[in-house]
């Protein structure tokens, strides 16, 4: 889910300081941090095991390398779920092993399910229209839904390529859990055709546009809300009588 977990080992006289970043999916990389550049410091471990099991389940990782950076292949990868990363350090080989460290985490490569996006306000309207959702995600959760505006009409153009559609990003609500949620445009200054979307965004980074499909596909969209901002008040014009003409009842 992006979090990186630290670790520090003993094999020698100086300490080794290590992260584990699940957002480098669907690869699990090792990176030995106590240098710059990379390189051991002096007492560093010169072998590492690794250990990787989903949790309640078995081993499927159980590996060792004697480099600064270690990455779990992706065929050796279980999919979505909660993890617990293992490891531990060997100053040379045939020595003690230091004691083992652990972190569990939540790996999440699936999209936010949208069911719908909707508004209740009227097609035409001169105050800032307000639109509501419906969204889900059973592992990392829904972190923001994003609400986009174009002049454009959405449902002809790609969307993949926003240039193209001119969309801009209305606003954006931070959702702390999931389930029904709106928000209000209030950044509209002229009057005009615009076409809403939105995009659900879960924690791990996956996203979801208004018509079910990832935000990263190009083709057109459907499931655009239409509105009409209108703040001009009506021209009226007052027509000045004919002479001698009837202006009604004597």
């Amino acid at each position: 889910n992006g979090t990186q977990f630290r670790w520090v080992g003993n094999c020698g006289s100086t300490n080794e300081e290590a992260t584990f970043d699940p957002s480098l999916k669907p690869n699990l990389s090792f990176i030995n941090q106590a240098k710059a550049d990379n390189t051991p410091p002096v007492g560093a471990c010169a072998n590492y095991n690794f250990k990787l099991k989903k949790s309640g389940g078995t081993f499927f990782v159980n590996d060792y390398t004697t480099g600064t950076a270690y990455t779990v292949p992706t065929n050796q990868f279980s999919g979505d779920g909660s993890y617990v990363w293992y490891i531990m350090g060997q100053k040379t080989l045939g020595s003690s092993w230091s004691a083992e460290a652990s972190a569990t985490f939540t790996y999440d490569s699936t999209r936010p399910n949208v069911p719908d996006f909707f508004t209740s306000d009227p097609t035409t309207r001169n105050l800032a229209p307000t639109f509501g959702w419906a969204t889900s995600d059973a592992l990392s959760g829904v972190q923001r839904v994003e609400l986009w505006r174009t002049k454009t009409n959405g449902e002809t153009c790609l969307t993949g390529t926003q240039a193209a559609c001119q969309w801009t990003l209305a606003t954006t609500s931070n959702v702390a859990n999931t389930g029904n949620n709106n928000v209000s445009d209030e950044s509209l200054t002229s009057d005009g055709v615009y076409y809403y979307g939105i995009h659900a965004v879960d924690n791990a980074g996956n996203c979801t546009r208004e018509d079910g499909q990832s935000c990263s596909v190009t083709s057109a969209t459907t499931n655009l809300k239409t509105i009409t901002y209108d703040t001009t008040a009506p021209t009226v014009t007052l027509q000045t009588p004919v002479a001698s003409s009837w202006l009604g009842p004597v």
